[in-house]
């Protein structure tokens, strides 16, 4: 899919509404169990379409309960084809078995399922670019989720200009 600002909808007398002012994006999940092909492979939107010199708000919508832990992450492109899947902050580089000596800016959120009310399916963010880094192409998306048939699953990303 791509990101779409035209939202149409249909009143019950055939009447059709516009809103604008605001991107969407549905990405769907993966079979990520062991050995299915999608194994491994991330999930991600493609290249959001404004500037990101600034930031905005960005609603995540998942049309099932979240029943694991979830991260979101960005990623970064010159050319939007080679993308950077990781990156960091500090002085010293990141261990790749735990993230010390540095922080990892990649990680936009993470939903801990266990805090999270029972049916719990919207949850927001604010990109900011000074904190995750700004770039020509700038993508948003999750990472394999262990060992879980997530086919079933679509996330909604709804991009909200301040």
């Amino acid at each position: 899919m791509a990101w779409s600002n035209i939202h149409r909808t249909i009143g019950s007398n055939g009447q059709v509404t516009v809103n604008t002012g605001y991107w969407e994006e549905t990405i769907s999940l993966l079979d990520w169990r062991t050995g299915q092909p999608d194994d491994g492979k991330r999930a991600y939107t493609s290249s959001i379409p404004i500037s990101t010199d600034f930031s905005f708000t960005v609603l995540m919508t998942f049309n099932n309960d979240v029943t694991t832990d979830v991260s979101i992450k960005v990623e970064h492109s010159v050319d939007g084809t080679n993308w950077t899947t990781a990156a960091q902050s500090g002085t010293t580089a990141l261990s790749t078995a735990d993230f010390t000596g540095g922080t990892d800016i990649s990680t936009l959120a993470v939903i801990d399922d266990s805090a999270q009310a029972e049916n719990t399916t919207g949850y927001f963010f604010v990109y900011d670019p000074e904190t995750h880094g700004g770039s020509r192409y700038i993508r948003f998306g999750t990472p394999d989720w262990g060992n879980i048939d997530c086919s079933a699953y679509t996330i909604k990303f709804q991009i909200i200009p301040h």
